[in-house]
């Protein structure tokens, strides 16, 4: 009975220490990564934003080389904040349906992209609805329109 007690702490005693070893290696990952992570052009309040995301992205045991793609295609197409996080989002989710991590960062990218097209569109259109409301304000004042 003791020996069995003995090799049952022995074995509780491996399995803690495996679980801490995998969890310390995890955080580790993530550490590496957020260090790459910080050598390209982001802000310390962006690398926050998306601290918990690359976590997520980390965990899923998937290689830094999409992810710092997708951070630097969005860097280059001044998508930041938000835009950034809603990237990293779309990334993990895709992750967790199955896809491979560049087939992840494929649609992450293409998401990204529409989102940037949709936010120059509705600039564009308020910004011919803001020119067209002076204009009629300003033809009322010359006395041109009613």
């Amino acid at each position: 009975m003791k020996r069995f007690l003995s090799a049952s702490a022995a074995l509780i005693a491996i399995s803690l220490f495996s679980s801490a070893a995998a969890r310390a290696a995890e955080e580790n990952g993530y550490f590496e990564l957020k260090k790459e992570i910080q050598q390209q052009r982001l802000t310390v309040s962006e690398i926050e934003l998306i601290s918990p995301l690359l976590k997520e992205y980390k965990n899923r045991s998937a290689g830094s080389g999409p992810v710092k793609e997708i951070i630097r295609e969005s860097i280059d197409n001044n998508c930041r904040n938000e835009c950034l996080k809603e990237a990293m989002r779309v990334m993990n989710r895709e992750l967790a349906r199955g896809k491979s991590p560049s087939e992840a960062k494929n649609t992450a990218a293409n998401s990204m992209r529409a989102n940037i097209r949709e936010k120059r569109n509705r600039s564009s259109t308020e910004g011919r609805a803001a020119r067209n409301s002076f204009e009629m304000n300003r033809g009322a004042a010359d006395g041109l329109r009613p």
